[in-house]
């Protein structure tokens, strides 16, 4: 089969929970199909991401775009100002680009393509319509419900910025998504959550994996008694969050009972808020982005996902899992992974609950053990790349029987 695989950006190196959920899957599409990869490029920076995608796509189609505004500046705020009048959320406004529309409907009428797949919502403003192409969306969230929490979690002017955004979100996310043939979700709760906003058209959920020969290999465990850590990219939004609600309400409890705790939170892009903490609170370390993370997690007591606003699923904790380390999470951060508390996992929802069971994990070292291997013999036997990848096929194929493809 010949794939269309439109995406916003070059998925190579896979460092975003988004890339790397992408990534793995359409390694194993590839042993089997034809994948015809169009996305923006960001000139020399994106070279060796397209170099390295070349080694398994029959074929790259890159438009170059200028590249996003960077946070806080001025043009950024600008850009936020004249969203105002726009109908669509300026998370996906900004991806529009008459020249990537064009590359979809030329790849679309050459013949070629046997199905297309719109890899989040953000591109799909640039798919060609009118085309007998079997189409997908695959919704690695439920945006609006992430806009949702955003609102729910500020206040004052921003608050009212971000119920704006959410407004346009939510019209624009429903509105889209009826348009396809079938839709790729990751969780039974983001189903649920689309559901009731669509026509009658299939909702497949897929797994989440992790690359076990990777996170898998034992190596010696360094451990710092007392360490902390999180894992995330630190300029989206819902991890910001999340750290700073650990520091200001939870950490300074664990402080508390265990002086010797130490944080680190590792992860690409961390904005002045999150660098603003390692000087806040004691003992509290920003890495930044790094090469490889394992060392980092061989060296907690503890990983920690304290999120409070999501969507989707969260890769960050099979793959802690699958190093052998014990995770304490929000019911938000583990939704959609099918884990037990108690079991292969701790969760806590309040500030107060949650400082305890991390104090639990890093002075109980029996109890840390046993959390730690549940974990890893459920990543062992359900968070397989492979088996996710021939799921995705199985719903590709079943698109392209229905409109009587190939």
């Amino acid at each position: 089969m010949n794939i269309l695989w439109l995406k916003t950006d070059i998925i190579y190196p896979p460092n975003t929970g988004g890339k790397l959920r992408t990534y793995w899957i359409l390694k194993e599409l590839s042993k089997r199909h034809n994948i015809i990869y169009c996305c923006f490029a960001d000139g020399e920076n994106d070279l060796a991401g397209i170099q390295e995608m070349k080694s398994w796509c029959a074929e790259m189609h890159t438009i170059e775009r200028k590249p996003k505004e960077e946070k806080y500046t001025a043009r950024f705020y600008l850009d936020l100002a004249r969203n105002l009048f726009s109908p669509y959320p300026y998370a996906v406004g900004k991806y529009y680009h008459p020249g990537l529309k064009r590359k979809v409907k030329d790849l679309l009428y050459n013949g070629k393509v046997d199905c297309v797949v719109c890899d989040f919502i953000f591109p799909a403003l640039n798919m060609y319509w009118d085309s007998q192409v079997p189409r997908l969306i695959f919704c690695h969230n439920v945006e609006s419900l992430i806009w949702r929490r955003y609102v729910e979690n500020h206040r004052f002017l921003k608050k009212w910025f971000l119920y704006h955004q959410y407004r346009k979100m939510v019209s624009y996310e429903f509105s889209i998504l009826n348009r396809f043939d079938a839709i790729v979700a990751v969780s039974e709760k983001d189903k649920l959550g689309m559901l009731g906003h669509i026509r009658d058209l299939p909702v497949e959920v897929i797994g989440t994996g992790v690359n076990l020969e990777f996170f898998g290999k034992r190596k010696s465990r360094e451990r710092r008694p007392g360490n902390i850590v999180f894992s995330g990219s630190m300029d989206w939004i819902p991890n910001e969050d999340s750290m700073i609600y650990f520091v200001k309400e939870i950490y300074p409890k664990i402080r508390k009972e265990i002086p010797h705790a130490g944080l680190t939170i590792v992860g690409r892009k961390p904005t002045p808020s999150i660098r603003g903490l390692a000087s806040s609170e004691e003992n509290i370390v920003v890495t930044g982005g790094v090469d490889d993370i394992r060392p980092f997690l061989a060296a907690a007591d503890c990983f920690v996902v304290p999120l409070r606003i999501a969507g989707g699923t969260r890769l960050k904790i099979p793959e802690a899992m699958a190093t052998g380390l014990a995770v304490v999470s929000t019911s938000v951060g583990a939704e959609g992974l099918g884990l037990t508390s108690g079991e292969e996992i701790l969760i806590a929802d309040t500030p107060q609950v949650f400082a305890e069971k991390v104090i639990r994990v890093i002075r109980d070292g029996e109890l840390r053990a046993a959390l730690e291997e549940r974990a890893r013999k459920a990543v062992e036997a359900r968070f397989s790349w492979e088996m996710i990848g021939h799921q995705f096929e199985q719903i590709m194929d079943h698109a392209v029987r229905m409109r009587g493809g190939v």
